[in-house]
């Protein structure tokens, strides 16, 4: 997010990489459930949740989700696949492309354009709109009041107008049919899909975590007390990942081939059948006439 000056110095600019895979290289925390002080919760269960997500965008539901459980020790390794479009793609209007490239849209609260980021601001403009304030989890940058608990009606009251897959809206999908899904996703939020994005495929093993499993007693956390924790190893699983093109279908080549093709498929058309047809039209019929004249 934008956040204020005063802050900007302990915040980096762009995201810590890593050069290497394994767990070795990635990133080890451990984390203590506390489970004595479960009472209600979110899941039916104990634990963790992991989401894994590109560094810009806001964290939400579309993350990709683990569930870790207490006392283990998981690695969790992340497959990224990532596609990105062609020049002939991005050198085409926004309206015929259909998409945005990150920096291609300024956003308000947040350093880069994505669909997500612009649905959670759009989300956020709703909610302001409805009930004057923005939930907690929204973003934010201090130009906009945080709702309080005199608000948490108005909240829970709009929550299917403001968080649905349709913000604006507060219908379902079996209530609109394919135009009327066109004129709600555009009118309102106008978010357009990202031409370049990466998706994070992960993977998750764990087993008990204990000191009495360890060859070296888990040195590295000699100093902690293990009864009641979870480690977790986030890494990438390979040194290469997949990566897709998005392209143009037909260009103006594709096109003469496939118009070539289908002339040479029903007329037996040719380069040399062109020059005969224009011979036919102009020379031929100017030395026709020409002889005409001499007679």
């Amino acid at each position: 997010m934008n956040y204020p000056k005063k802050l900007l110095h302990s915040i980096p600019k762009e995201p810590r990489r890593v050069t290497a895979c394994g767990h070795q290289t990635g990133l080890t925390v451990i984390i203590s459930p506390d489970l004595k002080n479960y009472h209600t919760t979110i899941l039916g269960t104990s634990g963790f949740r992991i989401l894994i997500h590109n560094s810009y965008d806001l964290v939400d539901d579309n993350a990709e989700m683990k569930i870790i459980a207490p006392r283990l020790e998981a690695f969790l390794s992340v497959a990224p696949e990532a596609t990105y479009a062609t020049k002939d793609v991005l050198g085409l209007p926004v309206s015929v492309r259909n998409c945005y490239t990150p920096n291609e849209v300024e956003m308000s609260t947040v350093r880069k354009y994505s669909y997500l980021n612009c649905m959670a601001e759009c989300r956020s403009a709703i909610a302001e709109k409805l009930c004057g304030c923005v939930p907690p989890n929204f973003p934010n940058n201090g130009s906009r009041r945080f709702c309080e608990m005199k608000d948490l009606d108005c909240i829970v009251r709009n929550k299917n107008i403001y968080s649905g897959a349709a913000p604006g809206y507060n219908i379902s999908f079996r209530e609109i049919d394919k135009e009327d899904w066109k004129m709600v996703t555009k009118t309102e939020c106008s978010c357009l899909p990202d031409c370049e994005y990466v998706s994070y495929g992960t993977e998750v093993t764990s087993g008990i975590f204990s000191r009495n499993n360890s060859f070296n007693s888990v040195s590295f956390f000699k100093d902690i007390d293990l009864r009641d924790k979870t480690l977790i190893h986030v890494f990438f699983q390979d040194l290469v990942s997949t990566r897709y093109r998005m392209d143009m279908n037909q260009n103006w080549l594709s096109w003469l081939a496939t118009i070539g093709g289908i002339l040479g498929l029903f007329l037996g058309f040719s380069i040399v059948t062109g020059f005969e047809f224009v011979y036919l039209f102009t020379l031929r019929v100017m030395f026709v006439r020409q002889f005409v004249n001499c007679k």
